[in-house]
């Protein structure tokens, strides 16, 4: 007879590829900026000009809707941050084998809250100021592909201009 304590378990794995789709208010919005000169290098950030810059929009929303194609659906959550910031190099220079826009995590400790990344290009990212200054935009979607633990890739992002209170079936 053969005890299974010892044993591993075995992870099950899936080939489909998982989808979150979240619909969002537009709650708040901050714009962080920095400028530095650039003493030590940052792992990821290495470049060949003497300063730092980095710029950054931050939108911060409740969740109205969430449509998953997983099941169970365990993850609840009740908010998320969405960093955005500007590529400044030209449309027709961007990867053809793009495979998203950007990235989405949970940190230890904050549940309910999802985090995210998207970069967008520039002129569209600084068109975005006065929009949401004057409450042009009501609402955000965001598709997120593959959220499994801890991480996942955004493959899609959009700002609409008014509540649509979409609901999701069940």
């Amino acid at each position: 007879m053969v005890s299974s304590a010892g044993m591993a378990r075995r992870k099950k794995t899936s080939e489909e590829e998982t989808y979150d789709s979240f619909c969002c208010s537009v709650d708040s919005w901050r714009r962080e900026y920095c400028f530095g000169i650039k003493r030590w290098e940052i792992p990821g950030l290495e470049t060949d000009k003497p300063y730092r810059e980095m710029d950054h929009l931050v939108v911060t929303g409740a969740v109205v809707s969430h449509d998953t194609n997983r099941k169970p659906n365990r993850r609840k959550f009740k908010t998320i941050e969405l960093n955005l910031f500007p590529t400044h190099f030209p449309r027709d220079e961007w990867r053809k084998d793009m495979e998203a826009v950007g990235h989405a995590w949970t940190e230890k400790g904050e549940k309910g809250i999802l985090h995210g990344t998207v970069h967008l290009a520039s002129d569209v990212y600084y068109s975005l100021f006065p929009c949401l200054a004057i409450n042009h935009f009501r609402e955000f979607s965001l598709k997120i592909l593959n959220l499994h633990y801890t991480k996942g890739s955004v493959d899609e992002f959009s700002l609409d201009l008014e509540k649509t209170s979409i609901k999701f079936p069940d």
